[in-house]
């Protein structure tokens, strides 16, 4: 093998960067930190970095193109599982599924888990399913059959050899703890193969996601699966299941001693199946249980009623404490037509559970009289909860005001979501005398759709003057002006951890976007600003253009929607886009730049310094014409792969 800079072929150091890119994004960036991420951005350079570090890197990625050919996969793959011990690969060829095996079944090989995605229907699945379970190392094998964006976009495809696969690794593997399965159909037999294939597993976890069960497959596979007695953690996820599958599902969980885990997400489980579930918990493992996710079925009053008064009565049972307590550490119900009754419910359930946190009722009809009483329930959580998301819950200022006062001294709340809860000037007033002035946790608030004026951002920029936690602020959508814009930004002092500032919509006006720039020059930790649709015009620009220029922070930037037209545009090609020296992403869609002003961008886009990246910018075609729309094709072509021009 040659190192690439001693082959001097060009096409071997290409296959080098591509290598070094896959090797990044498929198998090491899912199991970094986000600021491992945001390091390595660019193909180009993580594969410098890679030669710089490690020259027997570098030959190897070099000398190892991307081909179907086993030998060079097997080589390939061979020294990225020396590394480490989680392994993902996304549309990985037949030959790669064999080259797989092979690594798999290696005694020497250290892997722990293994992921495929949008993997394709060959029969060296059934290989591989072989290989899993053989395995004396393997605890996680996942299997994900297609390319989504979101779990919701996610379309299931037919897979019979994939579902063979995973009835091959089950069958008496001694190391496999845990499976998950994604957007393969199952049809009932293949459900009952799986089903037979559980009952003889030692799994603690288990996940079906997007896999088209509907009730007769779920009920199948929850028959394997109620015999399996070291289930720790379980999740059926957009499978469409209905209230008989939850009445079966029911039935099993006296069966699971030592389950603590349930999540039943974005499934179609109405009142029936929970009342199913409410009648069993004083004989089953949801009395002990640490995680309980019902987001997105169709529970309403009458269901979560059912559910609260079973854990309530499990709790008495055992508990021995005066207060009978639970052990509930996280808590989600988002979208289940929940209203006040049922508001009410949540707020019993929460008092008796002091150790949870992470809280999620969001999109939910609550109102503000139970929002009084919920908000009182988080007293006995106050220094445990980290999160909580109560958005688009008609709290008004009265329910918002009550969370304010509970976790006012909170020593542990990290994260509130409040946008679309309607609070106006006097919840902001309640959040900036009471949350922002007085804890010390508090790093993320959204409070977006409020309803807040210029008065409720004079309240909240007192507070601002002496917080100095937060790091996230979301204030999008309230028509908080230019005055009140100003006074909340110019209060924030210098050495604020602000990093993410969302401002969109905020009707802030050249006046707000002339303390925004003031703001953008003192703060050394801002990264983010999104400021669309704000009414920002020419002197706005200039102004934010000359703040960004020195800036040595801020990597996002967001002005669509403000009309700053020809010379705005070229101000900001000169100023941000030429010679700012950390901006990764900016947004100009809709800002009425015209042929010049896109022309102006293009050159500076050619201009910039390569070294600093600029990898996503965003503007919209029906500004220009044919002139403007070729010189940014021709600037995206100069600079290559660095640039991706949304249009």
């Amino acid at each position: 093998m040659q190192d690439a800079d001693d082959s001097g072929d060009e096409d071997n150091a290409k296959n080098a960067i591509n290598v070094t890119y896959c090797v990044w994004y498929y198998i090491i960036r899912p199991v970094y930190n986000e600021e491992c991420k945001s390091t390595y951005n660019n193909c180009s350079s993580l594969c410098s970095a890679i030669i710089m570090q490690n020259s027997t890197t570098s030959a190897k990625l070099a000398a190892t193109p991307l081909a179907p050919e086993e030998e060079a996969a097997y080589n390939f793959l061979s020294f990225i599982t020396n590394c480490p011990s989680v392994l993902y690969l996304r549309s990985p060829l037949p030959a790669t599924l064999n080259t797989i095996s092979k690594i798999v079944s290696d005694s020497s090989a250290d892997l722990e888990q293994l992921a495929l995605e949008d993997f394709p229907a060959d029969p060296a699945l059934a290989g591989l399913g072989n290989a899993v379970c053989a395995s004396n190392t393997i605890s996680s094998f996942t299997l994900n059959a297609g390319k989504p964006h979101s779990l919701a976009k996610l379309e299931p495809r037919d897979c019979p050899l994939a579902i063979g696969a995973l009835v091959s690794a089950l069958h008496n593997s001694v190391s496999l703890e845990g499976i998950t399965v994604r957007g393969i159909n199952t049809s009932l037999d293949e459900a009952h193969a799986l089903s037979q294939a559980l009952s003889c597993s030692r799994l603690s976890s288990v996940t079906i996601c997007r896999c088209n069960l509907r009730d007769g497959a779920a009920i199948e596979l929850i028959g394997g699966l109620r015999k399996i007695g070291t289930l720790n953690s379980i999740c059926f996820e957009w499978n469409g299941i209905g209230n008989q599958a939850a009445v079966t599902l029911a039935s099993a969980l006296p069966d699971w001693q030592y389950l603590r885990d349930i999540k039943l997400h974005a499934e179609s489980i109405g009142a029936e199946g929970a009342k199913a579930l409410g009648a069993v918990c004083e004989r089953s493992s949801l009395a002990r249980a640490k995680s309980l996710d019902l987001v997105l079925n169709l529970l309403g009053d009458e269901g979560i009623a059912a559910v609260v008064e079973g854990l309530l009565k499990s709790y008495s049972r055992i508990s021995k404490r005066e207060r009978c307590l639970g052990t509930l550490q996280r808590l989600n119900l988002c979208s289940n037509n929940i209203r006040s009754l049922g508001g009410m419910r949540i707020a019993r359930l929460v008092d008796r559970n002091p150790q949870l946190t992470i809280i999620k009722i969001s999109s939910n009809h609550i109102r503000e009289e139970s929002g009084v009483a919920f908000g009182d329930s988080l007293k006995s959580c106050k220094n445990s909860l980290q999160e909580l998301d109560a958005h688009e819950c008609f709290l008004g200022s009265k329910g918002v005001a009550a969370i304010c006062r509970a976790l006012s001294d909170s020593r542990s709340i990290s994260k509130l979501v409040l946008d679309g809860n309607t609070f106006g000037d006097l919840g902001a007033r309640a959040l900036g005398e009471t949350l922002l002035s007085q804890t010390k946790s508090l790093s993320e608030l959204n409070i977006m759709d409020n309803g807040i004026s210029e008065a409720g951002a004079a309240d909240l920029a007192k507070a601002l003057s002496h917080n100095r936690s937060l790091k996230l602020l979301n204030l999008s959508y309230n028509c908080i002006n230019g005055a009140g814009g100003s006074a909340l930004l110019d209060a924030i002092p210098a050495d604020h951890p602000l990093a993410e500032l969302c401002v969109s919509n905020c009707d802030l006006g050249d006046q707000g976007a002339e303390a925004l720039a003031r703001f953008v020059q003192r703060s050394g930790s801002l990264r983010k600003i999104d400021a669309w649709d704000n009414d920002i015009r020419l002197r706005g620009a200039q102004a934010l253009s000359e703040a960004m220029e020195r800036s040595s922070s801020v990597e996002i930037l967001w002005l669509g929607g403000n009309q700053v037209g020809t010379e705005g545009a070229k101000c900001i090609a000169e100023k941000i886009v030429r010679k700012s020296r950390t901006l990764r992403e900016l947004g100009l869609w809709g800002i009425a730049m015209g042929d010049e002003g896109a022309k102006a961008v293009a050159r500076a886009i050619k201009e910039r310094d390569r070294r600093s990246v600029l990898n996503l910018f965003s503007v919209n075609a029906k500004e220009f014409g044919l002139e403007g729309l070729r010189a940014l094709k021709d600037a995206k072509a100069a600079v290559g792969p660095v640039l991706d021009i949304n249009i």
